[in-house]
């Protein structure tokens, strides 16, 4: 009995952190529509509103984390929540730079964002278990994260590397900061919907798609402020921060779905995963081709007009290496196969031997 007043302590707890949640969402966008441009630290007032998002997600995603009975699933969890700690350190931060106490260009804003997305890619890495690629379970083979990966880095190459090196604007101290960060919240995006084409226990499809969402909304989010940036500036308090509180309120619904234990994985999720295995060469050759037609378009000069015809040339040898995994396992599945059909004859011709000689 003490287990289940425990636990309806704990699903009570995390309706009112959710319920919190959307108040502090609904506030938020009033603060931002309805507070005039010209109010005395409006942008104070709403990044301090802003900055309860990610404490919210954090203590959703820990008490799913205490829950969790698989290891990896409590870690994967737990390093999510870690994350969420960085981007409430990071929000703080934020409203120091909004009320003048440090400039928006600090390293300190760079080293907490990086820690925030290692542990979020960490999380979901855990959460995703990766497996051989020709076996029944398998979840995102390796050669698929990889392919995943370049694909992050090709985009946020393309959209905010070239445009950075071209303007010569940020030093290349900030533009590896902010490309690793968009780079790396794509892939977390893209590494989650994997979760959703491959089923596994450790994660809720819901709470995949949820999480795919979130991360690709801030991976394009920072794109469109490194934007603002290069053309005259970004402050905070705009419309489109209601987008990033959105995808920090699609994390809090994922800690609370994950209150809950995943599922097994039922038979039909086999044709999501032969779509996700055909499509994702197609996806990760459009996004690697985007930087090579860009600096046809718009060159970047120096060494760095390289790095699209670098990634081109890393993109085929990834799919060479996985056609060649595929083609082995095709051969080894069909080799078992033959081997095991030869078995059930021979077992079939000592059964009808075996027959005749007890009817003699």
């Amino acid at each position: 009995m003490t287990d289940e007043l425990k636990a309806g302590r704990q699903d009570r707890t995390a309706r009112g952190l959710l319920a919190a949640t959307f108040v502090a969402l609904l506030i938020y966008t009033v603060l931002i529509l309805g507070l005039p441009a010209e109010t005395p630290n409006r942008s104070t007032i709403t990044d301090a509103v802003f900055a309860l998002f990610h404490p919210l997600a954090m203590l959703l995603l820990l008490g799913a984390a205490r829950r969790a009975v698989d290891g990896r699933r409590r870690q994967g969890l737990t390093l999510l929540a870690v994350s969420q700690g960085f981007g409430t350190l990071n929000s703080v931060l934020w409203v120091l730079s909004s009320a003048g106490r440090i400039p928006q260009t600090a390293p300190a804003f760079e080293s907490v964002g990086l820690a925030m997305v290692f542990f979020s890619v960490a999380g979901v890495v855990l959460l995703v278990p990766p497996r051989g690629i020709a076996g029944s379970t398998a979840v995102v083979p390796l050669v698929d994260a990889s392919l995943l990966a370049l694909a992050s880095v090709s985009v946020a190459w393309a959209f905010v590397g070239a445009p950075m090196f071209a303007s010569g604007m940020e030093s290349e101290r900030d533009f590896l900061g902010f490309a690793a960060i968009a780079a790396a919240d794509l892939f977390t995006g893209l590494f989650a919907l994997g979760a959703w084409a491959f089923p596994s226990t450790r994660l809720r499809p819901e709470s995949a798609l949820l999480l795919a969402l979130s991360y690709g909304m801030s991976a394009w989010l920072d794109v469109l402020i490194e934007q603002d940036i290069l053309h005259g500036g970004y402050a905070s308090g705009q419309p489109v921060d209601i987008a990033f509180a959105v995808s920090l309120v699609l994390v809090c619904v994922v800690g609370y779905f994950e209150h809950s234990p995943a599922a097994a994985p039922v038979a039909g999720h086999v044709r999501r995963v032969a779509m996700a295995r055909l499509l994702l060469p197609f996806a990760t050759a459009i996004a690697v081709v985007v930087p090579v037609l860009a600096q046809a378009t718009n060159p970047v000069t120096g060494p760095a007009r390289l790095v699209p015809w670098a990634l081109l040339a890393l993109f085929i040898a990834l799919v060479q290496w996985r056609y060649f995994l595929l083609e082995r396992a095709a051969e080894v599945a069909l080799t078992d196969r033959m081997s095991l059909e030869r078995d059930l004859r021979l077992s079939q011709q000592f059964e009808s031997l075996g027959r005749y000689a007890a009817s003699v």
